[in-house]
């Protein structure tokens, strides 16, 4: 989907903000309105939004917006593109039936390119099969890829563990000896520390 972000001032005057869209958007294509009262973000508590529009064949719509914060968020429906050229629209802000501010703007419907009514022709038939094709196979070859990557991982994951499980092991037998004091300490896997002072050998008869 695409997000379109624009700067809209719910103080009357100036130049309306326009939203460009095409002939026939139908919920791919989202507005992020940045409200503002003046030069200070506009932040209503407690209210809800709608927009209003009329288009040039005299149709009006109405639709919902998402408020949250000093954003107000807006999903483009059919109602709004389905005839080419200006649309007169505005958002406005309520809190129990109160009007808390209201913006106009204008959205430019740009003309659809093909008339949807035209029947398909065998040729554009095999386009569309080609491009479905080719896009199933980049979507399998993305798959492949990211269950090698997974099966890596797992390898590399259980690789880990087996060197953290011989590390511990060795540790749990880990050796030191002091031959000058005829020390041998034993370090157990909790680090604990265990020495054996050895008898010292003096040669004589024991």
């Amino acid at each position: 989907m695409i997000t379109q972000m624009y700067d809209l001032n719910m103080v009357p005057g100036g130049v309306p903000v326009r939203v460009a869209c095409s002939q026939r958007d139908d919920a791919s294509r989202t507005v992020v309105f940045n409200m503002f009262n003046g030069s200070e973000p506009f932040e209503p508590y407690n209210a809800a939004a709608r927009i209003d529009g009329t288009r040039p064949d005299g149709g009006t719509f109405t639709t919902t917006v998402n408020l949250s914060g000093s954003t107000a968020t807006w999903v483009i429906p059919l109602d709004a593109t389905a005839v080419a050229g200006e649309v007169v629209a505005e958002l406005i802000v309520v809190s129990n039936s109160e009007i808390l501010g209201s913006a106009n703007f204008r959205i430019d419907v740009e003309i659809y390119a093909r008339d949807p009514d035209t029947p398909v022709t065998e040729e554009e038939t095999s386009i569309w099969e080609t491009m479905y094709n080719q896009t199933a196979a980049l979507i399998g070859t993305a798959t492949d890829a990211a269950n090698s990557a997974s099966t890596s991982a797992t390898s590399a994951s259980q690789s880990a563990a087996a060197a953290a499980a011989s590390a511990a092991q060795a540790i749990t037998y880990a050796l030191s000896l002091d031959m000058t004091n005829n020390v041998i300490s034993l370090v157990g896997s909790d680090s604990s520390v265990t020495s054996v002072t050895l008898p010292v050998y003096d040669g004589g008869v024991s």
